[in-house]
């Protein structure tokens, strides 16, 4: 039985929840060797906290009523031999608990793309940039316009959890037997709006304290996947909805986590970030928010051709099996100068012993002066014999008989 996913309300980790949408795909497609998950978009409200609508009373609504709903509704699917994937309206539901939590209809202000910064293979930042560049935005709803912002009831545990483990109550849509509204989501509109610089005559900002994190699944089985226009991965044709016709709707836009400005106001409330442009200097400020950084297992290892330097050219670098190659005969060359200087340092303890070994002798001074010594003894014997055999080949010369 799967758990409501908890979120940190304090400390440097209560910034950025992470959803278990992310947790729950990450564990599917590891399992598969075909599908792969990739940061796709964001979504950036400027979100209206109050006192009664403060940072940490949302994150537990999140909590509360978001997670339980995925958690409750994965189960039951089970059970109902029904497929999760197919149903995952996973962004619909949040957009939801944003606007059921604070009682009202609450526009995006900006939606780009997530961009992946890669240096060279050692290690990639993951990142949302703000920018006039390409200032696109949306507006959600359901379909017939009515959606009762304030309706949400509250009862029971968090779903999985016992009173002896938690004491969070679970927020469900409804009370009584039906807690919640099924797994069709009641929103399913979504207009895109398009700001074009060109036309912007007057001053415009760009104001948000919350950012959403978006992620697709992707099947890269070149046999079993064809690619096909409906393929398509912008948000307005992401947003499930009953009359989207799209199969592969409901791997597209998934809700990664969400980050919340931890800086905070005069009323300890988040503050707003405010981007400004203006149209006479076509000046737009930017901002930017990195959401993860990942290094390489095994970096890419430069491969120099005829004396030229490739190393910022990724397809000139030498492969994974060629570093390990490489990898493997610096092993040997490593074992190979550890033997050395073992035999070395062998041989300097034989000298040592060797040294230490002579009598009466405590320094080199000693030494030089038993040396020295012993060279005058060596040289006088060597010259009192030199005196003998001169007298006794003296004594062997012809000599002349009177």
């Amino acid at each position: 039985m799967r758990k409501t996913n908890l979120f940190y309300l304090s400390g440097n980790d209560s910034n950025f929840l992470t959803f278990s949408n992310y947790t729950e795909f990450l564990t599917g497609v590891f399992l598969s060797t075909s599908s792969k998950m990739y940061p796709s978009s964001f979504l950036a409200f400027n979100l209206p906290f109050d006192e009664d609508h403060n940072a940490d009373s949302f994150k537990k609504f999140l909590m509360c009523y978001y997670e339980n709903k995925l958690a409750m509704l994965r189960d039951y699917m089970n059970e109902n031999n029904e497929q999760w994937e197919k149903h995952h309206y996973t962004l619909n539901y949040l957009i939801e608990a944003i606007y059921k939590f604070f009682g009202q209809k609450i526009d995006t202000t900006y939606v780009g793309d997530i961009t992946e910064q890669d240096y060279n293979g050692m290690y990639a930042d993951t990142i949302c940039i703000i920018d006039f560049n390409r200032y696109v935005s949306y507006k959600f709803d359901s379909e017939d316009g009515s959606f009762d912002y304030s309706s949400y009831s509250s009862n029971d545990i968090l779903y999985g959890w016992n009173s002896n483990e938690i004491t969070d109550t679970a927020i469900y849509d409804n009370s009584g037997t039906d807690m919640y509204n099924g797994y069709d989501p009641i929103i399913t509109k979504v207009e895109k709006v398009e700001h074009k610089i060109d036309d912007i005559s007057t001053a415009e900002s760009i104001k948000f304290n919350c950012i959403i994190p978006l992620f697709d699944i992707y099947d890269i089985n070149t046999t079993t996947y064809t690619a096909s226009n409906e393929y398509d991965f912008t948000l307005d044709s992401g947003i499930a909805n009953k009359t989207n016709t799209d199969k592969y709707m409901f791997y597209k836009n998934i809700p990664y986590g969400i980050w919340i400005n931890n800086f905070t106001d005069e009323n300890d409330l988040p503050k707003t970030i405010e981007l400004n442009y203006d149209p006479v200097s076509k000046f737009g400020e930017s901002w930017s928010l990195v959401i993860s950084s990942k290094f390489s297992p095994f970096p890419y290892g430069v491969k120099s051709e005829n004396g030229s330097d490739n190393s910022t050219d990724i397809a000139n670098q030498h492969t994974y099996a060629e570093l390990l190659s490489q990898q493997s005969t610096l092993y040997n060359k490593f074992n190979e100068l550890l033997l050395s200087v073992t035999k070395l340092n062998t041989e300097m303890n034989e000298i040592r012993n060797s040294i230490s070994q002579i009598t009466n002798i405590e320094n080199i001074d000693s030494l030089k002066k038993y040396v020295d010594d012993e060279l005058d003894s060596l040289k006088k014997d060597i010259d009192a014999n030199n005196a003998i055999i001169n007298e006794q080949l003296a004594n062997l010369k012809w000599k002349n008989i009177e």
